[in-house]
């Protein structure tokens, strides 16, 4: 839905343009100093639940998390350094469809996921559709996981084409 939105953000500028018009001449500096503190504080405390979940699904591999969130956090800073130089090159448009891809694909493996580990605890039922499994995708062949899978991605294609036919039908009004 967040990915959705910011396609349809990005493409009315207008809107865009209004809003920071607005904030920087209304607002005082302690209004934009709380927002941002407020975003990046949200931000941290999002992480750190991430990384606690993290640890508690890996017992006794504290090493090899702290390992991969230096990797991490040198790939960032890899990235931030070649977006610095592709930056003005670089259209907003790919970039954002990338992300909201991925996203996408992020949310359908965490649906996956979550329904097994409800089914490993005994929340839900398990009833079996097969042998396969791809747990590095989320993708475990049972029924109950199986399904909310295909809804979020019906879902999700279905936001996609709303959309897109919204998208349409305004440039076509315009």
């Amino acid at each position: 839905y967040a990915s959705h939105w910011l396609f349809h953000a990005m493409s009315s500028r207008k809107v865009v343009a209004t809003f920071f018009h607005r904030t920087m001449a209304g607002a005082s500096s302690a209004v934009l100093l709380g927002i941002a503190f407020i975003a990046v504080y949200r931000e941290m405390f999002e992480t750190v639940i991430f990384f606690r979940g993290l640890l508690l699904e890996t017992p006794g591999a504290h090493a090899a998390v702290a390992a991969g969130a230096l990797v991490g956090l040198a790939a960032l800073g890899v990235l931030v350094a070649l977006f610095q130089k592709l930056g003005r090159k670089l259209k907003p448009r790919p970039l954002l469809l990338t992300c909201g891809l991925l996203l996408c694909g992020l949310a359908v493996l965490m649906v996956g996921n979550g329904v097994r580990s409800l089914q490993e605890v005994g929340l839900l039922p398990l009833t079996v559709w097969g042998g396969f499994q791809l747990p590095a995708l989320g993708v475990y062949a049972t029924r109950e996981g199986l399904l909310s899978q295909a809804m979020v991605l019906a879902a999700l294609v279905a936001s996609a084409l709303w959309t897109v036919t919204r998208g349409t039908a305004q440039r076509t009004a315009a």
